[in-house]
């Protein structure tokens, strides 16, 4: 397709200048990182309890680190689990982790501070979409670009909570401008820098190898047949695969049941991914947003009927063409429907909007406008996609840590174990109690499209032996009832509230905007508790 000699690189004049473009673009893209950060749950109250079971993730890892590795890692973690039953270290890759122990060595264990390196991960975002824009567009779209990412339904959920969704977007971002760099200079530094990105990616959240193909598909499109004859792009791919091999190890070891469960081959997970495209085409206006999509929609349009402005439009577009051409298919390929999955999604709708307002604009106008709607919609959005909290677990936590002795045992019965064991750590750093989770003792069960679940059949006397022979203290017990229809679940709770052997010394109530998550938390002692043994202290590690 001819080029036309407009391109939308060109700096506008006519709003702010180019000095003022650049100051418009920082100031406005660091106050929505922090607005992302004032506006997430900060306080132990995440509605999403995997998100203190991430922050407790890297607490593990600061906490191996200062012990001197007095063990193997994971015989550390089993013993660690005793005390704060809510890991799920050996189911993930490490880079995120990694990252939030050194943010815990630095500024100590808190929610606020797990956060905070999801927000610093969303700044290392906003800089990598920066780049990637500044390949093709002026200062001020690149930055709406930023603030249209930011914007969609997905991103403003993700980045505010502990995931891992921003931390691997962040470096799939950079990576994609330091591929397109890769195409404008031919510098075999910036091919690297490419493969490092997505290698970090993938060591955040497997998920993220979907654009290994589609950087690959961009590469090829672009350059056809003499890609092949380039000697780094082979060194490039083989040193990918071989830094790959310690991931596949990894996943096959100690998370093989997410991978299944990803494949739809693990038990309830609910088969195959058939229907699972369309589940995702009718979820995409949800997930980017319907002006994203529809302003990605118009860009399509446009290009197929007036062809690429510039090779630089072209390359960008291209990318993100096979960024989402990937995505959707890796998506469409897995066995079951999140609508958090697409958040890949976001990143060329985002693009391709922003483009869309650039090429229809007149040129001196076209980024203000582009920066100006873009603001306005993160403005919008903002407040109009509130993160749901629940307020209380960390009372309970702290209640116990002030009321119960170092060495007793807990029994847990309640819906939020993560928001808890987190409490439990961010009040005392001691390892004081232990905890045992009642759902893996008496239920067994197993997560997948939907939980199922399978009653172990424990006899009221059967329950009684339980809880002497591990010497529990404290049980802990959800108004109503959690997994009341569950027979084994409801004797426990009936022996605990009504044999007479405990007593009930606390009620907290637990507060949240969503009304099924209002519940009270009941505080049981026992009256005359059995003297754990060291054998059953080992043997808490079964129950994970």
């Amino acid at each position: 397709m001819p080029y036309a000699t407009t391109s939308l690189r060109c700096d506008s004049n006519g709003l702010f200048g180019t000095g003022g473009s650049r100051l418009a673009a920082f100031v406005s893209v660091t106050l929505a990182i922090l607005l992302l950060f004032a506006t997430s749950p900060i306080h132990n109250d995440a509605y999403w309890s995997d998100s203190a079971t991430f922050a407790l993730n890297g607490e593990l890892i600061r906490d191996y680190l200062s012990s001197g590795f007095s063990k193997a890692p994971m015989a550390y973690a089993n013993v660690w689990f005793r005390h704060y039953p809510a890991l799920t270290i050996s189911a993930y890759p490490p880079v995120f982790p990694v990252v939030e122990a050194a943010m815990f060595a630095l500024f100590g264990f808190s929610n606020a501070i797990a956060q905070a390196t999801v927000t610093a991960f969303c700044g290392v975002a906003a800089c990598g979409a920066y780049r990637l824009a500044r390949t093709c567009m002026a200062p001020l779209a690149s930055a709406a670009f930023i603030l249209m990412f930011f914007a969609t339904p997905c991103v403003l959920l993700w980045s505010r909570r502990v995931m891992m969704e921003l931390p691997f977007l962040s470096f799939l971002l950079l990576g994609a401008a330091a591929l397109l760099e890769y195409q404008t200079t031919a510098k075999n530094g910036k091919l690297w820098l490419a493969l490092c990105m997505v290698l970090a990616a993938v060591y955040t959240k497997q998920s993220a190898i979907f654009a290994a193909p589609a950087f690959a598909a961009a590469l090829l499109l672009e350059d056809g047949a003499t890609l092949l004859r380039r000697p780094a792009v082979w060194i490039a791919a083989g040193l990918g695969l071989v830094a790959l091999l310690p991931l596949v190890a990894f996943t096959v070891v100690y998370a093989l049941p997410m991978l299944e469960i990803g494949m739809g081959t693990f038990p309830g997970s609910g088969g195959g991914s058939q229907g699972l495209a369309l589940d995702y085409l009718q979820a995409l206006p949800a997930i980017v947003g319907w002006l994203p999509f529809i302003g990605a929609l118009g860009y399509v349009v446009l290009v197929c009927a007036k062809g690429w402005r510039d090779v630089f439009e072209r390359r960008l577009a291209v990318l993100m063409f096979c960024w989402f051409v990937c995505g959707f298919a890796f998506l469409s390929l897995t066995a079951h429907f999140e609508e958090r999955y697409g958040i890949i999604l976001t990143v060329p709708s985002a693009a391709f909007c922003v483009m869309f307002v650039v090429r229809l604009a007149p040129q001196t106008l076209s980024g203000g406008l582009a920066f100006v709607g873009a603001l306005a919609l993160f403005g919008f959005s903002l407040p109009a996609y509130p993160i749901p909290k629940v307020k209380g677990y960390s009372d309970a936590a702290a209640y116990l840590i002030n009321h119960a002795h170092s060495g007793d045992v807990v029994l847990l019965d309640i819906d939020n174990t993560a928001n808890f064991s987190f409490g439990l750590r961010e009040s005392d750093n001691r390892q004081k109690l232990y905890v045992l989770r009642a759902e893996k003792i008496f239920v067994n069960y197993l997560f997948g499209g939907n939980t199922i679940k399978f009653d172990r059949g424990f006899s009221t006397q059967q329950i009684k032996s339980v809880i002497n022979r591990y010497g529990v203290s404290y049980v802990v017990l959800q108004e109503p009832g959690l997994w009341i229809n569950e027979p084994s679940m409801a004797r426990l709770e009936a022996f605990v509230r009504n044999s007479g052997e405990f007593q009930e010394i606390a009620s907290l109530p637990i507060d949240s905007v969503i009304k099924s998550k209002r519940v009270k938390i009941d505080i049981f002692v026992n009256k005359n508790p059995a003297q754990v043994s060291p054998a059953a202290i080992r043997e808490m590690e079964s129950h994970r």
